[in-house]
């Protein structure tokens, strides 16, 4: 018999569920940011750039992927150190878009920037779109609007 917190948290979908877990991880947020940043990355290049041991880059990017925030391919004319590539999948952009939007939509003033929080960042995105200390609304967030968020980091 189910209890009723699974029973209420699966009225939620699995692909949201799945998501918002393998977003919860600071080590994942960064291989992330990385990818936005740099464009796909191999694991070595991964490696180097997030700064983490190979054993737990592995684990996140097995996170990453069950979640389908990353998506992992071989180009067929590579073989060799650099044959296995990961990016951000288009799930994941998507994802990341509507969080982003979803910022943008509240039309609240922006928080004080003695106030440093991760989501500072892509706050001051829509002050400087905006030129005003209050939120706009935005149709969408695109790849550009979302790596220009995590410059500002």
């Amino acid at each position: 018999m189910k209890s009723k917190v699974e029973a209420l948290s699966n009225s939620f979908p699995e692909e949201l569920r799945s998501a918002v877990k393998g977003f919860d991880d600071e080590n994942r947020q960064a291989i992330v940011a990385a990818l936005l940043l740099r464009g796909d990355l191999s694991f070595t290049e991964l490696t180097h750039t997030v700064g983490i041991s190979k054993g737990l880059l592995s684990h996140h990017l097995d996170l990453l992927l069950d979640s389908a925030l990353l998506r992992n391919y071989s180009p067929a004319e590579l073989r060799g150190r650099y044959d296995s590539y990961y990016g951000v999948s288009s799930f994941g952009q998507a994802f990341l878009s509507s969080l982003l939007h979803t910022l943008a939509v509240q039309s609240r003033p922006v928080p004080d920037s003695n106030h440093t929080t991760n989501s500072s960042a892509a706050l001051d995105l829509w002050r400087t779109a905006s030129g005003s200390s209050t939120l706009q609304s935005q149709a969408s967030v695109s790849q550009p609007q979302i790596t220009s968020v995590l410059r500002t980091c």
